[in-house]
């Protein structure tokens, strides 16, 4: 097997056992929001939705998936450009408002989702 390989098989293995392992030790104690999850709610409903969009581009990349892309071109580099311009116009975005409801967080996931699936889709490059 390749060395490349089995370290990122590792990694994607390792890095999501930790944050539960972590997730419960930091359940058990009396500090509110000190939790994986309570930080990453603390940013996503705060300034930073964009953590929410990254979660739903990820959801679609590595769980759905399309055969058939929205950008024909099969560049990478063409994927990253519109990755960025998405994400910065949420970061704009943020920058005028304090903070989002629920409803705008699902559009934003779902909005990813479809970046993820479409754009960014795993069966493209395989």
């Amino acid at each position: 097997m390749n060395v490349y390989v089995l370290v990122a098989e590792s990694i994607l293995l390792i890095i999501p056992l930790g944050m539960i392992i972590l997730e419960g030790f930091l359940s058990f104690n009396n500090i509110k929001g000190d939790t994986i999850t309570g930080i990453l709610n603390g940013w996503a409903y705060g300034k930073n939705f964009f953590i929410t969009l990254a979660w739903g581009i990820l959801t679609g990349h590595f769980f759905l998936g399309s055969k058939v892309p929205l950008i024909k071109d099969n560049s990478m580099s063409v994927v990253i450009v519109a990755l960025l311009a998405v994400t910065a116009a949420l970061i704009g975005c943020s920058m005028k408002w304090k903070k989002t409801n629920w409803l705008f967080q699902l559009a934003v996931l779902i909005t990813g989702t479809i970046i993820g699936h479409f754009i960014w889709s795993m069966n493209d490059f395989n």
